[in-house]
């Protein structure tokens, strides 16, 4: 502990300024699997476990200050948007950006003020994405925006700050309490790999 903060928890571990515990951390991508790039512009998640007098703190963070949904109910959905296709078990985008796709085409009249618009299946005409799993769930695009900016690919996992992933209730001796989401700053500051490297990332080789 670098600072007092028993005006938040009564946790042991929090209430001396110095005390210490046990740590582990494993760190992982999130939409990646076994044998993905560590180079991936893909969030970076980690799991921690305090090893406390009061018992352990298990603590999930991401490198990513927001998360791509708000309603917990909706996780599994999104979950199976990033992995492969279970028919197939090839990686396929629409799982993520689309579910099926509309084609739309539009008639236009003299005599009418407004547009006729004929839905197709068939190929050639002019194709909206509809059903798209990030435009339905608007909470999503806050994490959108840092994931496809420089953020979304991070100099390896000790260049990086943590966020917590959920929010935590911290309870005071009196009982009161306080809502806290914890934010892990890297000692070195945050780095990228910078986006000139472009396709090659997944070639890189990072150093931890």
């Amino acid at each position: 502990m670098t600072h007092d903060i028993t005006d938040l928890t009564s946790a042991s571990l929090f209430k001396k300024v110095g005390n210490k515990a046990r740590t582990t951390v494993r760190f992982s991508t999130v939409g990646g699997e076994s044998g993905s790039a560590d180079t991936a512009r893909d969030p970076r998640g980690f799991a921690i476990k305090i090893r406390t007098d009061d018992g352990n703190l298990d603590w999930v963070f991401n490198n990513t200050p927001v998360f791509f949904l708000r309603d917990p109910a909706k996780f599994p959905h999104f979950i199976h948007t990033q992995k492969r296709d279970p028919q197939t078990h090839l990686k396929d985008a629409d799982m993520t950006w689309v579910s099926h796709r509309l084609n739309v085409v539009l008639a236009w009249s003299r005599n009418q003020s407004a547009t006729n618009i004929a839905y197709a299946w068939s190929p050639g005409a002019y194709s909206v994405f509809v059903q798209d799993y990030l435009s339905q769930n608007p909470e999503s695009i806050h994490q959108v925006l840092i994931l496809f900016s420089d953020r979304g690919t991070p100099d390896g996992y000790h260049n990086m700050h943590g966020y917590s992933g959920h929010t935590f209730k911290f309870v005071r001796d009196d009982g009161d309490w306080v809502y806290v989401q914890i934010h892990l700053r890297a000692d070195g500051g945050f780095k990228v790999i910078p986006s000139r490297f472009g396709a090659q990332n997944k070639y890189l080789t990072l150093v931890a």
